[in-house]
């Protein structure tokens, strides 16, 4: 959160657990997003990439 203070116009932020996630489902869950959202969906956005899992 303290990235949204600093970078008040950021173009995204995708939060994920690192204990939850092993590379295959990662890839797979940003695969997913990438896909599904434009570039335009994201600014001024924080979101958890478990969304897309």
């Amino acid at each position: 959160m303290s990235l949204v203070i600093q970078y008040p116009q950021h173009r995204g932020i995708i939060l994920g657990a690192q204990n939850s996630w092993n590379l295959s489902d990662l890839i797979q869950a940003l695969d997913r997003l990438l896909s599904e959202t434009q570039a335009e969906d994201w600014s001024g956005q924080i979101r958890w990439l478990n969304q897309w899992q």
